[in-house]
């Protein structure tokens, strides 16, 4: 018999964050202080990988049951040019449906996306503003900055770190590109990749950076999962991404060279 915690609310939970909806005062207090029902939603994006793969494998093997890919039930998985291994991830709104699907084919499906009105146009400087304020909650010290002096004209934004941890080095930049588009970005490295004591605050910086990148709290939790997971491993590199909604969230490096994530617009 399995010794894990268990909880009466970690289905409620799990079936929103899969269908994309934004979780309630109340269930994210109770998701902060939960470990099991922590613990599953960070198992969304295993689950999400593995449906995008078995989607690809199915249309590469052959024919595709009618009505799989109509439009509204499935959107396919995409790579993106010149980068390392990635998903774009749709909202999961018939959860129940899909299970049933993959038991009588044995294949998984994608999401169907979300049905949700296109968000309204975002002020970018109150975007940034909305990141660093986030970012200062959480302990960091941010100041206006130039960020790259070759540009024409050059690019300021806020350059932020975290407090100072033995042989941890984080620090973030926030930024707006001429075309309006803001972006986030967060870096640590450590001097010894062994070392609990490093790694995890570097961790944490990186997982706390996501969090205040992406507004919404059930896709915050989605984003959070897919980063435990990429740096779990601390043996080889990372070049990877996923998109969620209008969010791209991409990882790069390794924990030997330092890693930088980075989110914006896709």
């Amino acid at each position: 018999m399995s010794g894990r915690q268990r909880c009466a609310r970690s289905a409620g939970i799990a079936e929103a964050v899969l269908a994309g909806e934004p979780l309630t005062a109340a269930d994210s207090t109770h998701l902060a202080g939960c470990p099991a029902c922590t613990r599953l939603a960070a198992r969304v994006p295993s689950l999400e990988s593995g449906i995008a793969r078995a989607a690809l494998a199915l249309s590469i093997e052959g024919p595709i049951p009618a009505g799989v890919l109509d439009t509204g039930v499935v959107e396919a998985p995409i790579e993106r040019p010149g980068a390392g291994s990635g998903l774009r991830v749709a909202s999961l709104a018939t959860v129940a449906a899909v299970a049933v699907a993959v038991t009588v084919i044995g294949l998984g499906m994608l999401r169907p996306p979300s049905v949700s009105p296109a968000p309204g146009v975002v002020d970018p400087v109150a975007e940034a503003a909305r990141v660093v304020a986030l970012l200062e909650a959480g302990g960091l010290t941010c100041a206006d900055a130039t960020l790259n002096k070759r540009l024409t004209p050059p690019l300021v934004g806020e350059s932020c770190r975290a407090p100072a941890v033995t042989g941890v080095n984080r620090s973030a930049v926030i930024y707006t590109t001429a075309t309006g588009e803001t972006w986030v970005e967060g870096k640590v490295m450590v001097a010894d990749r062994t070392n609990d004591a490093q790694v995890r605050p570097a961790t944490d910086f990186l997982l706390d950076v996501a969090a205040a990148g992406i507004p919404e709290s059930g896709q915050s939790i989605t984003v959070r999962g897919y980063l435990g997971g990429w740096l779990d491993d601390r043996s080889r590199p990372r070049d990877q991404w996923v998109i969620l909604g209008d969010r791209l969230i991409e990882l790069e490096g390794s924990w030997a060279q330092g890693f930088v994530l980075r989110i914006g617009p896709p």
